[in-house]
C-alpha cells in the first residue's frame, strides 16, 4: 500500500526533553574528530603509528574475538578484519555503520537518519537477524526483533581501540545468533584516555554533535574516563523535521590494576534518542494521511569484568552486565531488561593443548503496552538461556593447529541447541597462513516472532467491500534457524609492503523463517468489522549462499598506503513447499548486492597534512528496488599543533542523493544525501 497524503498532523505520546540548541546550525560546520592520549588530539594519536608499520607487522595486531584469547591477526583461523583507531580517524565518518563499509563481505545500507540494514554474507534486513554485535563483550543484539538498533549504538569513536569483524559463524564461542558474523567493538582502557577533550560538530544535512570527555587517575592503580555526547544525525528527508534524530548519552569507565595478576573493569552508560518522522499509519476508517510523530529510545547498561592471570598460558575471566532498553513510539511501547553472567577459564593441557571452556546464564524479560499497530500477547514475558562451551587448540605440529569446540545452549523458546565447529590453521612459511573451517550455528526466534502481532496495512472499506487488515502473527512453535558453513582462506604478507587476505565460503541454511498467507477471517474488533488477512510465521525457507572476499593492503611509498577490497555473493533461497504462497521476506538473497568493490587511499603530506579518499562501488539490490551506486568520500586533515587538528570531509560526493534500502513499516523511501563536514579537535 502506498498511500497519498491528504493532510498532515504532528503528535507525540510523551513530551520530549529539550533539544540541544543552535550548535546544530549549518553555519557551525565543526565536526567531531577523536582525541588522543596524553591530552593530544587523536589526529596525532597512537593510532597514527600504524601507517608507519611494515605490512608484516600489521599481521601481528592482537585480536581476541576468534578464540576468546589474544592471538595474532595473521594466525587466526577465521575471516577476520580489524578496523583500527587510525582507520576510524582517517575515515572522515562519525557513525559506526559508516565505518563498517570498510569491511569486505558486509552489506551496509542506510534507510533513514537512524535506521540501517547491516549484514554479513547476505540476507540483509533492517534488523539483520544473523549478525551478532558486541561492545566490550556485551551483546547489543535485540531479542525483540532479532537484530541491532544501530541508531542508538553511538559508542564515542574516539574511545574505540579497534573493531574486530568476523565474517562467518562464531556460535561455538559466542552462542546463538552469531550465524553469519560477529562484530566486537572494543573500547580503550581508561589508562589510555587521560586529560580533557571537547568538540563541537556541525555540517550539511543537519548533522552535528557536542562532545566532552575527561580522563584521570584516582591512584597509581585506578584510572577512569567520564564522557558525554549529544548528536544530531544527518537527515535523509527533503525536510529536516521529517527525519530528525537527536541523541544524548553519558557514561563512565573505571579500570583497576588490583595486582600483578588481577585487573577489574567497570563501565556504565545512559542514553536517550528522539526521532521525528512522517508516517503513513494504517487506518480502517479513514484515508491514510501523513502523520508526524516522535519516537523515544532510552536505556543504559552496567558491566563489570574481572580477569585473573595464573600464568602466561592460564587465566580466568568473570563478566556480568545489566542492560535495559525502552522504545516508546508510534507503534509500540516496550521495555527489555537483560541480565547476563559468564565465566571462562583458559589453561594449558600438556605441551600441545590450549583449552578454553566456560559457562553462562542470561535472563531476558520484556514489558509492553498495547497499541493499534504493534503489540505482544502476552504483554509481559521472559526468556532464560543457559550455555556451556569448550574449545581445544591442538598443536599437531609447530606450524599446524586444529581447533575444535562445541557450545551447548538451552533457551526457553526452542530448547537445546548444539553449535560445534572444527578449524585448521597451517603456516607453510613465515607470514603465510592457510586455514579452513566447518561450523554449525543457529538463530533462535525473537520475542516478536514468538508473540508479536504487527498490523502491516489496513484498507478502508467501500460500498462494495469491507475494510481489510493485513497483519503478521507470531508463532510460538517456531524452530531455530540453522546454518552449516564451510570456509577456507589464505592470509599473507607477500612482501614487506604488500599483504593479501582471500576467503571463500559455502553456506547451507535450513528452517529459515518466513510468512505465509493464511485463511482470511471476519473480525468485529477493533471497529469497524473487517476482514483479517493473516501473514503467519513459519520455518518455511531453505537455501544456500556462496562467494568470497578479498582484501589487499599496499604500502606504495612510506607516505602512501592503498587498501582494496572485493566481495562476491551468490546463492538462492527457496520455499520448502512450493505450493505455499510465501510473502516477500528479508531472507531473500536479493536483499544484498552480488558484487561490492572498494579502494581506500591514505596519503601523509608535508606540513602536517593528510589526504584520504575512499571509493565504494555497490551492485543493485533488486529485491529492495535499489540501483547500483558509487560512493566517493574525501578527507583533508591538518594538524597545526600537537593539541589542535582540523579536517574537511565529504561523503557521497558523486551524487546529490542515492537510495540504499527500502524503508521500514509505514515510512516513505529516503535517499542518502551528499554531506560535508569541517572538523576541529582540541585536547588538553
Amino acid at each position: 500500500m502506498t498511500p497519498r497524503s491528504t493532510g498532515e498532523k504532528y503528535s507525540c505520546r510523551r513530551r520530549p526533553s529539550s533539544r540541544p540548541g543552535s550548535w546544530f546550525g549549518l553555519g557551525a560546520l565543526l565536526a567531531t574528530a577523536g582525541f588522543a592520549n596524553s591530552g593530544r588530539a587523536d589526529t596525532a594519536g597512537e593510532g597514527a603509528k600504524l601507517l608507519d608499520l611494515p605490512i608484516e607487522q600489521l599481521m601481528d595486531i592482537e585480536v581476541t574475538s576468534v578464540g576468546k584469547k589474544p592471538q595474532k591477526l595473521g594466525e587466526a583461523a577465521a575471516a577476520i578484519y580489524v578496523i583500527t583507531q587510525e582507520d576510524i580517524r582517517r575515515s572522515g565518518v562519525f557513525t559506526i555503520p559508516d565505518l563498517l563499509r570498510q569491511v569486505p563481505g558486509l552489506s551496509v545500507a542506510q534507510l533513514d537518519s537512524h535506521h540501517w540494514a547491516i549484514s554479513s554474507r547476505g540476507l540483509n534486513a533492517v534488523y539483520s537477524a544473523k549478525l551478532l554485535v558486541l561492545v566490550d563483550g556485551r551483546s547489543v543484539y535485540s531479542p525483540v526483533f532479532s537484530g541491532v538498533f544501530w541508531g542508538v549504538q553511538a559508542v564515542p569513536l574516539r574511545d574505540i581501540e579497534r573493531i574486530e569483524v568476523i565474517r562467518g559463524p562464531g556460535a561455538t564461542l559466542w552462542g546463538a545468533n552469531a550465524v553469519n558474523g560477529v562484530i566486537n567493538i572494543i573500547t580503550k582502557n581508561a589508562q589510555n584516555t587521560p586529560g580533557l577533550a571537547a568538540s563541537v560538530t556541525g555540517g550539511t544535512a543537519g548533522a552535528g554533535s557536542v562532545s566532552l570527555r575527561y580522563g584521570g587517575a584516582l591512584s597509581d592503580k585506578v584510572n577512569y574516563r567520564l564522557y558525554a555526547d549529544a548528536i544530531n544525525y544527518a537527515t535523509l528527508a527533503p525536510r529536516a523535521r521529517d527525519d530528525a534524530a537527536v541523541e544524548e548519552r553519558a557514561g563512565a569507565r573505571f579500570d583497576v590494576a588490583a595486582s600483578a595478576a588481577d585487573t577489574v573493569s567497570a563501565q556504565g552508560e545512559y542514553y536517550q534518542e528522539r526521532t521525528r518522522d512522517v508516517l503513513y499509519l494504517p487506518s480502517l476508517v479513514a484515508p491514510v494521511v501523513a502523520t508526524g510523530l516522535v519516537q523515544h529510545e532510552s536505556g543504559g547498561h552496567a558491566l563489570v569484568s574481572w580477569d585473573h592471570s595464573f600464568s602466561a598460558t592460564s587465566d580466568i575471566t568473570l563478566k556480568a552486565y545489566f542492560d535495559s532498553a525502552t522504545t516508546q513510539d508510534y507503534t509500540a511501547d516496550i521495555t527489555v531488561n537483560t541480565y547476563d553472567v559468564e565465566i571462562q577459564h583458559r589453561f594449558q593441557l600438556g605441551a600441545r593443548h590450549d583449552v578454553i571452556w566456560g559457562a553462562g546464564y542470561r535472563n531476558v524479560s520484556y514489558t509492553s503496552e498495547q497499541s493499534a499497530h504493534v503489540f505482544f500477547a502476552p504483554s509481559t514475558g521472559h526468556q532464560d538461556i543457559f550455555n556451556t562451551f569448550i574449545q581445544d587448540d591442538y598443536s599437531l605440529l609447530n606450524n599446524l593447529h586444529l581447533v575444535g569446540g562445541i557450545k551447548v545452549e538451552h533457551n526457553t523458546y526452542t530448547g537445546w541447541e548444539l553449535e560445534p565447529s572444527l578449524r585448521m590453521a597451517w603456516q607453510p612459511g613465515l607470514n603465510h597462513t592457510i586455514w579452513a573451517a566447518v561450523s554449525r550455528a543457529v538463530r533462535v526466534p525473537s520475542i516478536g516472532e514468538e508473540f508479536g502481532i504487527i498490523n502491516v496495512s489496513e484498507t478502508p472499506g467501500s460500498a462494495q467491500s469491507p475494510p481489510i487488515q493485513v497483519a503478521i502473527l507470531g508463532d510460538s512453535g517456531l524452530r531455530a534457524e540453522q546454518l552449516t558453513s564451510w570456509e577456507a582462506g589464505y592470509r599473507s604478507a607477500l612482501t614487506a609492503r604488500l599483504s593479501l587476505d582471500v576467503t571463500a565460503f559455502y553456506n547451507r541454511y535450513a528452517s529459515l523463517t518466513s510468512t505465509v498467507l493464511g485463511s482470511s477471517v471476519l473480525e468485529f474488533t477493533p471497529f469497524p468489522p473487517h476482514v483479517l488477512a493473516p501473514l503467519q510465521f513459519g520455518n518455511l525457507l531453505r537455501g544456500e549462499t556462496h562467494g568470497g572476499e578479498l582484501s589487499a593492503n599496499w604500502q606504495v611509498t612510506p607516505a602512501w598506503r592503498l587498501i582494496a577490497g572485493y566481495a562476491l555473493l551468490l546463492g538462492d533461497i527457496v520455499g520448502d513447499n512450493p505450493a505455499l504462497s510465501l510473502t516477500p521476506q528479508p531472507n531473500a538473497i536479493g536483499t544484498s548486492p552480488q558484487n561490492q568493490f572498494q579502494v581506500r587511499s591514505h596519503v601523509t603530506l608535508p606540513w602536517r597534512t593528510e589526504f584520504d579518499a575512499a571509493v565504494y562501488r555497490v551492485d543493485s539490490v533488486p529485491a529492495e528496488r535499489v540501483d547500483a551506486y558509487t560512493r566517493l568520500d574525501l578527507r583533508l586533515g591538518w594538524q597545526p599543533t600537537a593539541r589542535l587538528a582540523f579536517s574537511l570531509a565529504g561523503q557521497n560526493l558523486l551524487q546529490a542523493r542515492h537510495a540504499e534500502f527500502l524503508p521500514v513499516y509505514y515510512e516513505t523511501a529516503k535517499q542518502v544525501p551528499r554531506t560535508v563536514y569541517l572538523t576541529a579537535a582540541v585536547g588538553f
